[in-house]
């Protein structure tokens, strides 16, 4: 693992180099178009790589806070009342939405309750509300000791 990761870090690294070169050759040429090419050569990854780095950080805390509910007892949720496909059918899961949301009320600064909430709102079919919760659970998570001791 250790030899993949530093083979792509090697990769990244010359990938920067190279851009920037290039880049700098684009930037001192002083036509407009040359020079707005060079940016993009820039920020384009840099952007794209900061967009992947939180899409990839949150995956990685919500496994994270998964894991710990389930270990602490159980299930990340109590059983939902499913369509034949899997989905869960959605009257189930607005019920069971107010639940969810007189726990993250009484307690609004423990991330599981976040974390259940938005669950709560996913099978809602809530996805923005969903996402804005989950990274609430991710903020409160980071900032709780669970995190410290769970960390890889």
């Amino acid at each position: 693992m250790r030899g993949a990761r530093n083979a792509v870090l090697g990769v990244l690294g010359a990938y920067v180099v190279a851009a920037l070169l290039v880049t700098w050759g684009l930037l001192a040429s002083l036509d407009p178009v040359r020079m707005l090419t060079g940016i993009a050569i820039v920020a384009l990854p840099a952007l794209l790589g900061w967009w992947a780095w939180r899409r990839v950080r949150m995956v990685v805390l919500i496994s994270r806070m998964t894991e710990i509910l389930r270990a602490e007892g159980g299930s990340t949720m109590p059983e939902r009342p499913r369509q034949p496909t899997g989905r869960p059918i959605r009257d189930g899961a607005d019920v069971r939405f107010t639940f969810v949301m007189r726990d993250v009320e009484r307690y609004p600064g423990d991330w599981r309750t976040w974390f259940r909430l938005g669950l709560a709102l996913r099978d809602s079919r809530d996805g923005k509300r969903s996402r804005r919760a989950m990274r609430q659970a991710a903020a409160l998570f980071e900032q709780s000791h669970d995190a410290e001791r769970h960390r890889d």
